[in-house]
């Protein structure tokens, strides 16, 4: 669903990441940079940056236990 700018998806077990976890999806430009900022401010990476159909994620835990999907979407070349 898009949502003048925010983009609200919804997955199935196929696709859960997050084993499981609630957790919120965030698009960011550099994925690499941003879970070294969570790791650098407390939180703890529960599953590495992997590649999916659509994007790179990473599945992290902030300093407060709740679970995060960062994403960077691929770049795809013409």
């Amino acid at each position: 669903l898009d949502a003048h700018g925010v983009t609200l998806a919804l997955v199935g077990p196929d696709e859960n990441v997050a084993h499981g976890d609630q957790s919120t999806g965030i698009k960011v430009a550099d994925l690499a940079t941003a879970v070294t900022a969570i790791v650098e401010h407390g939180g703890d990476v529960v599953v590495p940056a992997t590649a999916g159909p659509h994007e790179t994620r990473a599945v992290l835990r902030d300093p407060w236990g709740n679970t995060v999907v960062l994403y960077q979407p691929l770049v795809v070349s013409s």
